[in-house]
């Protein structure tokens, strides 16, 4: 998973989205989640930064990567991080992350107590959402057929089917 900040000036504690829960969806968005089964509830008030998630991610990458935990195990923390927000209710700071981490059986604590190792991950993570913005990725999620750039954005099938049958 690569890092992509789409509002990277949002601050740590995040910004306040207003409403009530049932307003913060809206019909387009709850329809296609239900058609996923996912169930966006706009129970979290806060637009989050994702700075700690991302960081989250790649400590977990390279943790499955190196072989010390399974490789299943950062995508269960990813599906667990999007549930709590968009369906829990519960915004991705480090208490909300923990959270998520603790029911994917995902090791974040060695991450979160260790401010040096945090801040480097981090870091990285928003040097990666820069390079991205700076190589014309404007929005999530984004999509690359034969590592060429295509389109960002939830579409239909017949956009990507017009694009699968264009490749070589």
């Amino acid at each position: 998973m690569a890092a992509f900040l789409s509002k990277p000036s949002t601050p740590l504690e995040g910004i306040p989205k207003g409403g009530t829960p049932s307003s913060r969806v809206g019909a387009h968005l709850k329809s296609a989640g239900e058609a996923a089964g996912i169930n966006f509830t706009g129970k979290c008030d806060r637009t989050p930064n994702t700075s700690l998630f991302h960081a989250s991610m790649s400590y977990l990458q390279v943790k499955a990567e190196n072989g010390e935990i399974d490789k299943g195990i950062p995508n269960q923390f990813q599906e667990e991080a999007f549930l709590s927000y968009f369906t829990y209710g519960e915004f991705p700071d480090q208490a909300g992350l923990l959270k998520a981490a603790e029911r994917a059986n995902a090791p974040l604590d060695p991450l979160f107590q260790n401010p040096q190792l945090l801040r480097q991950y981090a870091d990285q993570a928003s040097q990666e959402a820069m390079q991205h913005h700076l190589n014309g990725i404007s929005g999530i999620p984004f999509f690359f057929f034969n590592e060429k750039p295509a389109f960002s954005g939830a579409r239909p099938v017949d956009d990507f089917m017009s694009v699968l049958t264009q490749l070589p």
